[in-house]
């Protein structure tokens, strides 16, 4: 797993980006994957303190990161192309 260098986007836009995903889904658990899973633990508290400013819009969820870290893109593409493969 490569190190962090930062987030690719500011933790205040994507802040917002899960509140209006929290309000329309209102979804209990937000999973991060790719790249961004391995910079959530350097962005978490902005992130949370941005949907601290619109806290009641949506229930009490939690932020994990995914599993596969930033695999999780290749992973997901070499499924499909095994899929698409095979007969």
């Amino acid at each position: 797993m490569r190190a962090a260098a930062g987030p690719i986007v500011p933790s205040a836009l994507l802040g917002d980006g899960l509140a209006n995903l929290l309000t329309a889904f209102r979804s209990e658990v937000i999973v991060i994957g790719g790249g961004s899973a391995v910079s959530l633990p350097h962005c978490q508290t902005a992130l949370l303190d941005t949907l601290a400013t619109v806290k009641g819009c949506f229930p009490p969820f939690q932020l994990l990161p995914g599993a596969l870290g930033d695999q999780g893109g290749a992973m997901g593409a070499a499924a499909l192309a095994w899929k698409v493969a095979s007969p």
